[in-house]
């Protein structure tokens, strides 16, 4: 296969937002496996499938900045190369997920949201203990390892209870990503550009 050269390597909107909505559908049809496996007692592959359905997520949202930039004409080949290393890196997208949960979500007060969002901002590029933490757990869940002196197989350290716990945000993160932000793919191609403009303002930095 010959390789594109650097100068033309450009993916098309209309292919970007068909990769907004298959992530979204592919998230809905991971958390739903994990409903089945959750019913079946299958602790640790549902707590393991919720976290790839919450990667899905984030991959859409990627995706979805990634279309606005190109409205704005600001998709160039780095901005394409940043895409598409947080695009396949784990931690990114848990990582993204999570800010912008922060933004729009955040029970904690905000009295500057200009420093609000420099520090979720500067959170994507630190080494985060919570992020590096939910990768150790989510891979816990489905390979055996060391464990101190003995060995561990996830299927007899997960309970009921706490898978039932990441279920749960699952499901709330389902459910507030579903009601904000499908209604925006019909319409990411041919909005008014201060919308994407709008958007790019508070979110750029995230996604």
């Amino acid at each position: 296969m010959r390789l594109r050269p650097a100068e033309a390597m450009t993916t098309p909107i209309s292919q970007l937002v068909q990769l907004c909505i298959k992530s979204y559908i592919n998230a809905e049809d991971l958390l739903q496996d994990a409903e089945v496996l959750f019913a079946n007692e299958r602790w640790a592959r549902t707590l393991y499938l919720c976290s790839i359905a919450n990667e899905e997520l984030a991959k859409s949202l990627m995706s979805l900045g990634a279309a606005v930039r190109v409205r704005l004409g600001s998709f160039d080949t780095g901005q394409e190369r940043r895409y598409r290393r947080r695009l396949y890196r784990h931690q990114m997208k848990t990582a993204t997920l999570q800010a912008v949960e922060d933004f729009f979500w955040s029970t904690r007060p905000v009295t500057d949201i200009t420093q609000s969002l420099t520090d979720i901002t500067q959170s994507l590029h630190d080494d985060s203990s919570d992020i590096a933490n939910h990768e150790r757990i989510k891979l816990s869940a489905l390979y055996a390892d060391f464990d101190g002196d003995g060995a561990l197989c996830p299927g007899h350290f997960f309970t009921a209870e706490k898978v039932e716990l990441y279920l749960k945000l699952a499901r709330r993160r389902m459910e507030l990503f579903r009601h904000n932000v499908p209604p925006m793919f019909e319409i990411i191609t041919d909005c008014d550009i201060a919308q994407c403009q709008e958007w790019m303002h508070h979110l750029g930095e995230i996604i």
